[in-house]
């Protein structure tokens, strides 16, 4: 009896954390389903929906502040069976924050941010990038602007790749752009960020439909609350708010009925949660919280049809400094 009750208990909590909703009546979270665990954390995800197929790419290591991460690619058709595409690693370097985006000519690119081992370093942190060819991830170029900078927030506008930039050269934020998101990149702004002593950091963006780009901003210092951006094209001037709560791995997306939703880690309790983005009221209204905690967040957003689908990464069912990699499917209504 005391087992059955415990089973019921369990499955009614799990019911609630799967269907909790706050003040938005449109989504409906469908499943939350893990689909990659090993004996390794895997973590800090993006997702791509390319060639009727979905990829998830992320960082595979020890644990989180460990130095010999990898980049590992998965893709699946329907979103149950999951194999792995490709992983791409580099001698005495750290890989991290993987992000995956599909450019102008349909090429899927990978891009991460390399820095040195344990054992060098001296060596200065880079942003790379990988096309997919044949099932493998081929290296380009490394250029100069790509040293000693974080490309952290990378998104398609219009039919460029831009990416928004700290660390390093870039602490100030830098906002660049390229046609295809390898080979060209150029500076289109510096020194966007406000109160660079609060340590602006990770940063992700959309573009509007009068092509202004709106900007989901973390702080690492101060009161730490996240900010967000607005700056009307070409992009010169930009606008900051702030928000009512300290988010970490921010993703940000517009939905076809325009509706802006955020991926983020929260802190007061700490778990992965899909907010839904007011300006007019500078807060983040929580609606989903998904099974989650510990060490948590980074998703991936993307939506087909009439689905937004969900990457994200957890520990809560992992051992210490393991974690798994999961994906939701919300219905939008």
């Amino acid at each position: 009896m005391f087992r059955v009750l415990f089973i019921l208990i369990t499955a009614g909590f799990l019911f609630f954390i799967l269907n909790r909703k706050q003040k938005d009546n449109t989504l409906e979270l469908i499943s939350v389903d893990k689909i990659w665990s090993n004996d390794r954390h895997n973590a800090f995800t993006s997702l791509a929906y390319y060639k009727n197929e979905f990829y998830v790419v992320f960082r595979e290591a020890k644990k989180h502040n460990s130095r010999e991460g990898k980049i590992k690619l998965i893709k699946s058709t329907d979103t149950k069976k999951w194999t792995h595409v490709a992983s791409v690693s580099l001698d005495e370097s750290d890989l991290r924050d993987p992000k995956v985006i599909v450019n102008k000519k349909n090429q899927l690119i990978v891009y991460g941010m390399s820095r040195a081992s344990q054992t060098n370093k001296g060596i200065p942190h880079y942003t790379h990038s990988w096309i997919l060819q044949e099932n493998k991830l081929i290296k380009s170029a490394n250029l100069k602007t790509n040293k000693n900078t974080w490309k952290w927030g990378i998104n398609r506008i219009g039919e460029d790749i831009m990416s928004i930039a700290y660390s390093g050269k870039d602490k100030r934020g830098t906002l660049y752009r390229s046609t295809l998101g390898y080979n060209d990149w150029s500076i289109t702004i510096k020194n966007i960020f406000p109160n660079v002593e609060d340590f602006p950091s990770e940063s992700s963006f959309i573009q509007l439909q009068d092509k202004s780009i709106l900007t989901l901003l973390r702080k690492n210092r101060g009161n730490k609350k996240a900010m967000i951006g607005h700056s009307k094209y070409p992009y010169q001037q930009w606008n900051w708010q702030e928000l009512d709560k300290q988010i970490g791995g921010p993703s940000l997306i517009q939905l076809s009925n325009d509706s802006i939703y955020a991926c983020v880690r929260l802190y007061d309790n700490v778990r992965t949660s899909l907010c839904k983005v007011d300006t007019a009221t500078s807060t983040l209204q929580e609606i989903f919280t998904f099974p989650s905690g510990n060490d948590t967040s980074y998703a991936g957003m993307v939506q087909v049809k009439d689905t937004l689908y969900i990457s994200y990464y957890s520990n809560h069912q992992a051992e210490k400094n393991l974690s798994d990699i999961f994906l939701s499917k919300v219905k939008i209504n």
